[in-house]
């Protein structure tokens, strides 16, 4: 986990992870490291309910038993939620889960939702992460992208070849 000086500092985090999955751990410290995001790690979602913070996206790796799924995954995004009021909540379901939890997970609070598998197999979550701690939403009337007849991207082409002139 990456050091902060004070408490202060740590509330300031960009990712939150709560698992103590040590695969789970490994995959995203790494991420974190690779594309220079601060982050915090918590082992459960007591801790996380002690340190609220602006962050940006709340990850919950969720070890529950398919009885009690429904219950962890609503919890898991309450807590979240509270702790994070502006962050997207993401949910790491391991196994195979049923198409209905997963329709639960998004309805109930969880933004985004991946399987364990996918954590470890794809660049999802590479471009989850870069979308959702690095990007800002611009809102643009398609009608500005425009002037005088010509694409906001031949603007942005020219003007970018004429600095490396």
């Amino acid at each position: 986990m990456e050091a902060f000086k004070d408490e202060q500092e740590a509330s300031k985090a960009e990712l939150v992870l709560v698992s103590k999955d040590p695969a789970v751990l490994k995959r995203v410290e790494g991420l974190c490291v690779e594309f220079q995001y601060r982050y915090r790690v918590f082992g459960s979602l007591e801790e996380l309910a002690e340190h609220p913070g602006a962050y940006r996206l709340v990850m919950t790796d969720i070890r529950a038993p398919t009885a009690r799924l429904e219950a962890a995954l609503v919890e898991h995004a309450q807590v979240a939620s509270q702790v994070a009021s502006g962050a997207k909540v993401m949910a790491v379901l391991p196994g195979r889960v049923d198409r209905k939890d997963i329709d639960f997970a998004r309805k109930n609070g969880c933004d985004l939702v991946m399987l364990e598998e996918e954590l470890h197999t794809t660049s999802k979550p590479e471009f989850i992460f870069t979308q959702v701690i690095r990007a800002t939403y611009l809102p643009v009337k398609p009608g500005d992208l425009s002037t005088t007849g010509r694409s906001i991207l031949s603007c942005i082409t020219c003007s970018r070849s004429a600095e490396n002139s």
